[in-house]
């Protein structure tokens, strides 16, 4: 007899480094990893900005272990909700391209805010990872 293995989707903050020589803590990269039960793919949700406005995207099959540029991963939590109906609510996290300030890395605390609001993770586990995420931040130099 097989006993079914609950859904949970591991969550962790990517961040990359700026790879045409701009790499400056504004500059780097970040996202959302959610892997199901623990595997090393997984969805990466991020807010990208490619011609001046920041737009939502998910890529599928995600390994971070190929990216070069790769600075390092902080881990969230593991929460009981399988990995794409977390992937639903995180990629309607709103851009705020009204903002001028706004980037990548507070739409990363602005998707895990949501999940704290859906009572699937706490606000200290979200403090923890945006600290985790400003340290990844802070290696690369001033600019």
């Amino acid at each position: 007899m097989s006993v079914a293995v609950p859904a949970s989707t591991a969550i962790t903050i990517l961040v990359w480094r700026k790879t045409d020589g701009l790499d400056y803590k504004k500059s780097r990269h970040t996202g959302l990893l959610l892997r199901k039960n623990q595997e090393i793919e997984g969805g990466l949700v991020h807010a990208t900005n490619t011609d001046g406005l920041f737009r939502v995207e998910a890529d599928y099959g995600y390994n971070p272990l190929t990216s070069s540029s790769l600075a390092g991963a902080t881990q969230v939590g593991v929460i009981n909700k399988h990995v794409d109906v977390v992937m639903a609510i995180v990629q309607h996290t709103p851009v705020h391209n009204e903002l001028d300030e706004w980037n990548c890395q507070h739409w990363v605390g602005d998707a895990l805010q949501r999940l704290v609001g859906f009572g699937w993770i706490t606000a200290e586990q979200r403090m923890d990872g945006i600290d985790g995420m400003a340290d990844l931040l802070a290696q690369a130099p001033d600019g």
